[in-house]
This record gives C-alpha cells, sequence and structure tokens, in this order.
C-alpha cells in the first residue's frame, strides 16, 4: 500500500522532548496524517530514567494524538538486560498497556528484526545500519497496512 511518510523524528529524542513538540508537529502538517507511529522510549531506557516518567510521557502523548482524532501505531521498546530485572519490570509493560488502553496498533518490539544480529547493526551494536534499517520495516509492514486500513486508508 503506498504511503507517504513524514518522519518527524529527532535522533536521540526523549518522550520528555518529543511530547515538548508534539503539538507543534502535528499540528502543523499541510495534510491530518493518517496515521503516527510512535517509536519513543529507546533513549530514556538508555539514559536509565525513570519507567514511571517514560510511561507518563508516552501517556500524553499517545492521548494528544487522539485527541485530534488520528489512529496510533505503537513501536514497543524493551529494557535492556544490564538495568536489571526491576528496571524492564516497570519498562518493558509500557507499550503493551497503552496498546490496550488506546486501542492502538502495537510493534511489541521494535527492534526485534536486527537485536543480536551484528551485521544489521551499527558499530554501537545498538542502532540499526541500513541493511538494519530495511528489516526493521520489512518486518513492521503488516502492522503498519494494518492500521492504515482500519484508519480507512
Amino acid at each position: 500500500m503506498p504511503a507517504r511518510v513524514i518522519n518527524a523524528g529527532v535522533s536521540g529524542d526523549t518522550t520528555a522532548a518529543a511530547l515538548q513538540r508534539l503539538a507543534f508537529t502535528l499540528d502543523n502538517q499541510p495534510k491530518k496524517p493518517a496515521l503516527v507511529l510512535v517509536g519513543l522510549g529507546g533513549n530514556d531506557m538508555l539514559r536509565g530514567l525513570p519507567p514511571t516518567q517514560t510511561r507518563a510521557n508516552m501517556e500524553a502523548i499517545v492521548s494528544a494524538i487522539e485527541a485530534r482524532h488520528i489512529p496510533v501505531l505503537l513501536t514497543g521498546m524493551l529494557a535492556g538486560h544490564n538495568l536489571g530485572p526491576d528496571y524492564a519490570r516497570a519498562f518493558n509493560p509500557i507499550w503493551p498497556q497503552l496498546a490496550r488502553e488506546h486501542h492502538a496498533a502495537l510493534v511489541p518490539f521494535f527492534l526485534q528484526a536486527v537485536i543480536g544480529n551484528n551485521a544489521l547493526l551499527l558499530e554501537d551494536h545498538i542502532h540499526p545500519n541500513r541493511a538494519g534499517v530495511a528489516a526493521i520495516v520489512k518486518a513492521t509492514e503488516p502492522v503498519v497496512a494494518d492500521a492504515l486500513k482500519g484508519a480507512g486508508h
């Protein structure tokens, strides 16, 4: 399904930074988006920010998009093992819970297609390289297509 994609992401963004610029970004599009993919939280986790803060920001982001009557697709994140089980127990459920509560589409773990495959990652072993981005797009395409169909597009 052909779609025009506008990347409003900022590399290194936290949920707090994205929330601060969300209204401006959404309200200044030439055409109301058919779907908003929210791919945030990884940088919160990498910085060890409190999951309660990430969840509150994500809740506000999803609610702001819903208030504009735009469907949401959440791309979930999982905590790194180095942060420990307590952090993971608080962080990992954020996306599935929000998806359930807001009836949003969900990709449970956005990096699933590349995690552990160094051929698809940059030298930092965290971020996808060009081939990794292609693998993520391919893996998430069916969920995005279904979400667009559900939005009437």
